[in-house]
């Protein structure tokens, strides 16, 4: 995953903000395989709370919440989530 820094930076810039938020999905999804049985790191769990926490404050935020909502990658990420958790 691109460091963190690069990625807050890349969310700013509307040409590659769609991707930004795409690789903070992946990040997301690759810890579900080590969820059942629990064997999630400690390192694991901070990093997909990380990605959560800048997620939902993109999705939150006025001046990002639309094109959040508008990046296809990501509601497709979010629709993967949503089947795995259900």
């Amino acid at each position: 995953m691109k460091l963190a820094e690069q990625l807050l930076l890349d969310l700013s810039n509307p040409d590659l903000r769609e991707n930004a938020l795409l690789e903070l999905s992946k990040e997301i999804l690759s810890i579900y395989h080590v969820l059942s049985p629990p064997n999630l790191t400690p390192a694991q769990s901070n990093s997909v709370r990380n990605a959560l926490a800048l997620l939902q404050h993109v999705a939150s935020h006025p001046g990002t919440r639309m094109s959040f909502l508008n990046a296809s990658k990501t509601i497709d990420c979010v629709g993967a989530v949503v089947e795995l958790v259900a």
